[in-house]
């Protein structure tokens, strides 16, 4: 499977056993639209395959630029976003998200390796949960489903 990267300058310059990586998982059998916004690709691979496994659409981004771009071109039913990109930094571009009037209201959980301090942060910048690194793909798949219900998603 690949995963369809919005980055497209990035993704040319990606080792060639993560270039075949870059396709849309099928959508026919994905329900959730997710934008999964991580830097490192072998961790985003693990949990993109996960996930779309399970049914969820997935678009991978892999800096912070190219994820509010992503969020201003498609509508999205949650977004992973991780806190450490480069180019725009998750706070960044969490903070984008909450004010630029372009970007729809999207649930957003944040999964960062960074110190709880960041995690309170996030929080209080409108992050709608934080997952701290290391968690497992059970775990992030159920808090997706979880804040998305919370919106009132129904499929």
């Amino acid at each position: 499977r690949e995963i369809r990267a919005f980055d497209e300058a990035w993704a040319e310059n990606m080792p060639a056993e993560d270039r075949q990586f870059r396709v849309l998982l099928d959508p026919a059998s994905s329900r959730l639209r997710v934008l999964y916004a991580e830097d490192d690709p072998s961790l985003a691979r693990a949990r993109i395959e996960y996930l779309g496994e399970r049914g969820f659409e997935v678009d991978w981004v892999a800096d912070g630029r190219a994820c509010a771009a992503a969020l201003r071109s498609r509508d999205y039913d949650v977004v992973v976003l991780d806190l450490g990109l480069p180019g725009m930094d998750g706070m960044k571009v969490l903070h984008v998200a909450r004010m630029d009037p372009e970007i729809p209201a999207t649930p957003i959980v944040v999964l960062t390796g960074a110190e709880e301090s960041y995690a309170a942060r996030a929080e209080r910048m409108g992050a709608d949960r934080v997952l701290l690194k290391p968690c497992r793909g059970r775990q992030v798949a159920r808090v997706l489903w979880d804040v998305v219900g919370a919106r009132g998603f129904s499929a």
